[in-house]
């Protein structure tokens, strides 16, 4: 399964794809958004998780990761 995949897979729970990214900052304001969002009658968690979403699959096509590094390293060998 390939990393971008995997990052919307866990954006089910808002910020969690981008914590899997290394993105802490960005992951832990999703939550805090995802959460306050959530309050009103869930209307605004309607809008929030799409949008979590996206940007996880967006920040996952660009994201190099050590997965990505070892098999650049594998291929050079």
């Amino acid at each position: 399964m390939e990393r971008k995949t995997k990052a919307v897979i866990l954006s089910i729970v808002p910020g969690l794809g981008h914590l899997y990214l290394g993105f802490i900052f960005r992951g832990l304001g999703w939550m805090i958004l995802g959460i306050v969002g959530a309050l009103p009658a869930g209307v605004g968690l309607i809008l929030v998780w799409p949008v979590c979403m996206i940007d996880a699959y967006q920040k996952g096509r660009h994201t190099v990761m050590a997965a990505d590094i070892e098999k650049l390293a594998r291929s050079v060998s």
